[in-house]
């Protein structure tokens, strides 16, 4: 449901856990075994993030999720949408964190 500006009629609701700030730049997934695949950062949030890539095969389930110049975190896929890729920050207490570098 859409509301306008100016506060009158239906709004839509955010149904996210963390709201995602608008960012397009560069990332890497990182793989496990050094290599690499670059993506287009949509959004991203303390709690995950949207990808574009070229093609989603071959991109593993976990991977870290590398963002220039100096985010890094390891992530999981929680969504498939043809060449786009939801993606949740990892939470267990021992996986790295969402840090800057």
């Amino acid at each position: 449901m859409y509301g306008n500006l100016r506060g009158n009629g239906p709004v839509m609701s955010e149904h996210r856990r963390a709201p995602r700030r608008r960012i397009l730049k560069r990332g890497i997934i990182g793989l496990r075994n050094g290599g690499a695949i670059d993506c287009i950062v949509r959004n991203i949030s303390n709690t995950g993030a949207a990808l574009d890539v070229a093609s989603p095969v071959g991109i593993p389930r976990d991977f870290t999720l590398i963002v220039e110049p100096n985010i890094r975190s390891a992530c999981h896929i929680a969504r498939y949408k043809g060449n786009s890729i939801g993606v949740r920050f990892n939470t267990d207490r021992n996986a790295p964190r969402l840090t800057c570098i």
